[in-house]
């Protein structure tokens, strides 16, 4: 399997796992966060937490928030494609 998708060991650096992904691709297919959590039956915080620490890993913002939804940014466009 990739090492993209192994899971975190220890307090070290987190390794980016195939949930994150897979909440990253619907996130952006349904242009909003809020949308997404519902359509992947769990809480909009969580989903935002764990967009956050997809972004943190990284080292870039994915994901350009505006009062109308989300849209991916170039880098998120890259990654998503």
């Amino acid at each position: 399997m990739n090492e993209l998708f192994r899971k975190p060991r220890g307090k070290g650096g987190t390794i980016m796992q195939r949930r994150q992904l897979q909440y990253f691709i619907e996130v952006v297919d349904c242009g909003s966060i809020s949308a997404a959590a519902q359509k992947l039956f769990v809480a909009q915080p969580s989903l935002s937490r764990t967009i956050n620490a997809l972004e943190k890993e990284m080292g870039c913002e994915l994901l350009e928030r505006t009062s109308k939804g989300v849209r991916p940014t170039q880098t998120g466009r890259q990654m998503y494609y």
